[in-house]
């Protein structure tokens, strides 16, 4: 049994959850849309797979959708606790993971809502852009960085850049 008592920290304490609400949970959106688009991948050859693929394309809608709401209601609530994140070394790699998601679900909306895809397409390609910049920018900033601060995460904003030419020839 744990008796320790809770951190200064902790969600329990402070009894707000939203605050604390991490934007790393936007990576869970890069699964989804990836199962989604693995499942239509595999259509052609296994016809059973498409009822599934759609499924998925909707549960990954939904999940983004809903995360989008609750992360603009923290940074609406809690506007320094989303400045906090911008301004740590390794969180800070995790908000491209919100654009990428949105290229992600493009690719997988092209095949049955082609309009809806090119303007989710539109908006995350803008975003990355602009999000790319601003982290590569707070990465050459005078800010330090500890060995501890260099994480694979750093390649997120990248991965998304290699995203965008791959949906937009599609569309």
């Amino acid at each position: 049994m744990n008796t320790s008592a809770p951190t200064p920290q902790s969600p329990t304490e402070t009894g707000n959850r939203l605050e604390h609400l991490p934007v790393t949970i936007f990576a869970i959106l890069l699964g989804l849309f990836g199962l989604t688009l693995a499942l239509h991948a595999a259509t052609p050859s296994h016809p059973w797979a498409a009822g599934p693929s759609m499924a998925m394309l909707y549960v990954s809608i939904a999940a983004f959708v809903a995360l989008a709401l609750i992360y603009a209601l923290k940074a609406a609530r809690y506007p320094r606790a989303v400045f906090a994140e911008w301004h740590h070394p390794v969180k800070l790699a995790f908000f491209p993971t919100i654009t990428i998601s949105m290229l992600l679900m493009a690719t997988a909306l092209h095949g049955h809502f082609p309009a809806a895809a090119r303007l989710v397409w539109m908006i995350g390609t803008v975003g990355q852009g602009v999000l790319t910049i601003a982290v590569v920018t707070g990465w050459i900033s005078h800010r330090s960085f500890e060995v501890g601060h260099l994480t694979p995460a750093w390649f997120i904003p990248a991965v998304g850049n290699v995203i965008v030419p791959l949906v937009g020839a599609q569309a």
